[in-house]
């Protein structure tokens, strides 16, 4: 639109629209200037998409389901290429706190069979206790009263006599030297968690569970959970430092990967782990404390003794396990200190064991011995010893501690020897997170391989088209290769596990299927590229169409929408001014529209259509928008401070070049209210637009900015939505031309912050105050009331002066007596 012309003696059918015009009602919104026909061009690529595309788009969409269902066959994928890592290089062995007490053959050899008496067992843990041990695990469960106890003996002997039957029951029996040896040392009695209730005539365990304190989310609905726990008879219970289950946890395909260090029994128990406790017995206090959020368990943590408020923190994942940090294992049935772990337990009962050998260890008591079937399946080993197991847990933890404190070192000094202060420095370190220097697979890592099976997936969907499959080929072969050795580095550097297999594998099964379908690509695009672009399709719609080709039809919906028109005020003079330079006029128009089309789908607006120098643009299609009152509100206020940049930098430019300047200004109308949206038009021809009487409303209230001198004029319905966070100015009741209902408008003058500053509220108090003498018709107070207004800072003097006019009209012209205060509008 270059000029302003009448078309009032026209039909709509045959003029141009302009905002103000009146628009019937079947026709408002698809308003739009003649657009010229489309030059002939080479087809988009959009339109190229064929069969195996889809076919390929298919299946990666599938692929990518199927990873954020993460079945138990994609899970074991994974767990076998973290399997790899390990063997290839598991944790260092160094040499830390923790030993095996081992009921080897040698063992069964030299002292029988398994179970061995109580007496024995008591006289084992004596041993260890003058050894100095920091604690003592049981990987055992002495759930049966010993049979070999004198008191038993006189109860299966009924042959005996009495007398001697007597001198056996007065003996005190194995489970209390058992109790009894336990006073000397921690020991960390072992349970078992069972999938079903307890055997008749067991008990449950009656000791409470350390676990005292909960930070954030309720652990309980993310744990394991077993029916029951099997606990040991109750004189060894009642004698323990801490009791704790060592039931592991096997994966799909039977190895041992992750191992629950806490446990749901029952509905609403929370038990510890075996080596939690022995942690706790030894070096913790009596409580122990989960940290959980929403998405499940984050840690457990001991606060250490004598150090308050200094917690010792073990990362979990979201269920409760630990990701157990294997190393080679360890050597079997050899004498005392030749095996990192191993000691035999017939060398301790024998006094073989060199003091300082298991001193200040956690020592856990099980068995390596293959009749006792407590073989497990490893990333490291088939047949590793199930406590094994439970010492490369201790082992896990001491490392990433003995790391952790190494870092912290490290980077003190260097702050130090930066020049920080002490205080400075210790306050820096604090930021080192010690998960990580555990293993561990995080949270993010699924969204990680996820998006990288999208990436790849597109990039080859993308790429093959173009590159041909060869090129394509090495592209692939040198991206697998750098993944590779990034998932490498970050397990052996980072200790994260990122799995690369899967991703891996749909990249091969796309670019299978891509590559087939290249060699047929060139006739199908040809086809589809003449039934995609018979029509003209807006740029927009192409590309909501080429995500969702489905949309490609006619038909529509009824919405609640909030609609923008917005006009630039004397366009006629502006353009007087480039008679001679059209090619500047839309230079200028086309540098105006860029910054407001920016702000509007910011905003999340969509542009439905540019009327020369208008803008119509709506909120809550084709996407839902919860605050499309609000974010079209936010909008316009921006696009004025886009206009005034704009003139800066347009009166600046006129300076240097010594011409004249005449500044750009726009008026806004907004209005909210149900609308038809949709694909309208022909066959050949349509558009996604908007259709209704709320649409005409929103054109009528731009107009109507002028004629109040507020540059935002909004309907009612707008309103009623933002009047809490935004400036807004009651400014009349009216029937806009063309309608016979009365509505509220209201001038948006500024932001949630102007709305609080005392200059809105001044000349708001005082407009309020006009308004309520206008509508009495108190015309003197009225006047006086706008008058003051008027000199107020930033008040909209146009709107008291047009109020000013009409007071005069009705002193001379009173309105009727049932007059309601509704100003009929004879301008649009």
């Amino acid at each position: 639109m270059v000029e302003t012309r009448d078309f009032s003696k026209t039909s709509f059918k045959n003029s141009e629209w302009q905002p103000g015009d009146d628009v019937p009602l079947d026709q408002a919104g698809e308003i739009e200037l003649e657009r010229p026909k489309p030059q002939e061009s080479k087809p988009s690529w959009i339109s190229k998409i064929q069969l195996g595309t889809l076919f390929a788009f298919a299946l990666l969409v599938t692929a990518v389901i199927t990873r954020w269902l993460d079945p138990v066959q994609i899970e074991t994928l994974r767990n076998k290429a973290f399997d790899q890592y390990q063997l290839y290089s598991p944790r260092p062995a160094k040499n830390y706190p923790v030993a095996i007490i081992d009921l080897d053959e040698k063992s069964l050899s030299e002292f029988g069979q398994w179970p061995w008496p109580r007496s024995t067992v008591a006289k084992m843990i004596e041993k260890l206790g003058n050894l100095n041990v920091a604690a003592v695990g049981l990987d055992i469960i002495f759930a049966e009263p010993d049979r070999t106890s004198p008191d038993r003996i006189a109860e299966t002997l009924t042959q005996l006599p009495e007398g001697v039957k007597n001198s056996l029951k007065e003996l005190p029996n194995n489970e209390s030297l058992m109790a009894l040896a336990m006073k000397k040392v921690p020991v960390v009695v072992g349970q078992v968690g069972l999938y079903t209730q307890l055997p008749k005539g067991k008990k449950p365990s009656k000791f409470p569970s350390p676990f005292k304190a909960f930070k954030g989310a309720d652990p309980k609905p993310f744990l394991f959970q077993y029916a029951s726990l099997m606990a040991n008879v109750e004189q060894l219970e009642m004698n323990a430092a801490g009791h704790g289950f060592f039931s592991v946890w096997e994966e799909a395909d039977g190895v041992i990967r992750r191992v629950p260090l806490i446990a749901r029994i029952g509905a609403k128990q929370i038990r510890p782990a075996l080596t939690i406790e022995m942690l706790r017995a030894a070096y913790g206090t009596n409580t122990l404390l989960t940290k959980a959020n929403a998405a499940g368990i984050e840690s457990i943590a001991m606060q250490i003794k004598g150090a308050q408020g200094q917690f010792f923190d073990v990362p979990l994942d979201g269920n409760g396990r630990i990701w157990v940090h294997f190393s080679k294992p360890a050597k079997q049935n050899v004498i005392p200190g030749q095996s990192r772990l191993y000691v035999s337990a017939a060398d301790v009962l024998t006094n073989r064991v060199q003091p300082n050998i298991l001193k200040g260890k956690l020592v856990l008591v099980g068995t390596s011995a293959a009749g006792l079937q407590d073989l497990r399946n490893t990333p490291v080993a088939s047949r590793l010893p199930g406590v094994e197991v439970h010492a490369n847990i201790l082992e896990s933890v001491f490392a990433a501690e003995a790391n952790y404190q190494k870092a912290v070192k490290t980077e003190y000094e260097k702050l130090i020897g930066d020049g920080a202060t002490q205080n400075e420095a210790s306050q820096k370190v604090r930021a080192i997170d010690k998960r990580d220097f555990f293993l561990r697979y995080p949270a993010w890592a699924n969204s990680a391989e996820i998006l990288l099976i999208i990436v790849s997936g597109l990039l080859l969907i993308l790429l093959i088209p173009r590159l041909g499959p060869i090129l394509t080929l090495v592209c692939v072969a040198i991206a697998t290769c750098a993944l590779g050795l990034l998932s490498w580095h970050l397990y052996t550097a980072e200790n994260l596990l990122l799995d690369i297999t899967y991703p891996g594998a749909v990249t091969i099964a796309l670019y299978a299927v891509l590559a087939f379908s290249n060699y047929t690509r060139e006739a199908a695009e040809k086809r589809q590229v003449r039934g995609a672009f018979a029509q003209y399709l807006s740029p927009e719609l192409i590309e909501q169409l080429a995500e969702d080709p489905s949309r490609l039809k006619l038909g529509g919906e009824t919405k609640r929408m909030t609609l923008l028109f917005c006009d630039v005020r004397g366009f006629t003079s502006i353009s007087e001014l480039y008679k001679s330079d059209p090619q500047g006029l839309t230079t200028l128009i086309n540098r105006l529209l860029t910054p407001l089309t920016n702000t509007i789908l910011d905003r999340h607006g969509t542009i439905d259509k540019y009327m020369g120098d208008c803008i119509m643009a709506f909120w809550n299609a084709p996407l839902d928008d919860e605050d499309q009152e609000g974010d079209a509100c936010a909008a316009a206020l921006q696009m004025f401070k886009d206009l005034k940049i704009l003139n800066e930098e347009r009166e600046n430019e006129a300076r240097e070049q010594g011409i004249g300047f005449l500044p750009l200004n726009i008026g806004i109308g907004i209005n909210t209210g149900d609308v038809v949206v949709g694909n309208m038009g022909s066959s050949q021809r349509f558009d996604y637009s908007v259709l209704g009487d709320a649409v005409n409303t929103a054109a009528r209230l731009e107009g109507q900015s002028k004629e109040y001198g507020c540059n935002i004029v909004i309907g009612q319905d707008t309103a009623s939505e933002v009047a809490d966070r935004y400036a807004l100015l009651e400014l009349d009741k009216i029937a806009v031309k063309g309608k016979s209902e009365a509505v509220t408008i209201f001038g948006l003058m500024g932001d949630h912050d102007y709305m609080n500053a005392s200059t809105f509220s001044k000349y708001r108090k005082k407009t309020d105050e006009m308004r309520r003498a206008y509508l009495a018709r108190d015309w003197d107070t009225a006047e006086q009331a706008a008058k003051e207004a008027s000199t107020l800072s930033e008040a909209p003097a146009g709107l008291y002066k047009m109020y000013l006019d009409r007071i005069e009209n009705y002193r001379n012209n009173p309105p009727e007596e049932d007059w309601n205060g509704v100003y009929v509008a004879t301008t649009k």
